[in-house]
């Protein structure tokens, strides 16, 4: 079993750092998109975007997390579990 206090960060810009860090470990394309302002803590606020394939592609899959707020840590948690770029 996963150590849950662990498997999630601390703060909003942890999480965004470890994902950005992991997509970017996995060879994907990022793409982020700022909020013109500061998060509570006076981070910067992003919808960052991985992407996967060719930018031509018919066909999109597309997966969120965190869209609104203090949900987003239920939807950042690493569970160590296996990723496929």
């Amino acid at each position: 079993m996963i150590d849950l206090v662990k498997a999630f960060s601390p703060t909003y810009a942890r999480a965004r750092t470890q994902f950005l860090e992991a997509a970017a470990s996995a060879g994907l394309r990022i793409e982020s998109h700022v909020h013109p302002l500061a998060g509570r803590d006076g981070e910067a606020l992003a919808m960052d975007v991985a992407l996967s394939g060719p930018p031509d592609a018919q066909s999109l899959l597309v997966l969120s997390s965190g869209c609104h707020g203090v949900e987003g840590y239920c939807g950042s948690g690493d569970t160590g579990a296996t990723r496929i770029p």
